[in-house]
């Protein structure tokens, strides 16, 4: 029983196949990170009347220390002038 070397993968072939999961694997992780930076560009600035609103429809239990500070500031101490 012969083996046809022409049915064994060649150096090439196989590298190759590396190179494809390497690029899926890639182009997986770059989507993400648009989804992400995209779904981020839709949040309401901090202290803006939408961003108060939306802190006040958050649970508290959920919120950040950063969150709480900044909801403080800028929803309860407001000044008219904002």
């Amino acid at each position: 029983m012969a083996i046809d070397v022409k049915e064994l993968p060649t150096h090439n072939d196989r590298l190759f196949s590396v190179w494809n999961v390497i690029m899926k694997k890639l182009s997986l992780l770059a989507s993400v990170a648009i989804a992400t930076i995209m779904l981020a560009a839709c949040a309401p600035e901090v202290g803006s009347k939408a961003w108060c609103e939306a802190m006040k429809e958050k649970p508290k239990g959920d919120w950040t220390a950063n969150e709480a500070a900044d909801f403080a500031k800028h929803c309860i101490f407001r000044s008219d002038d904002e």
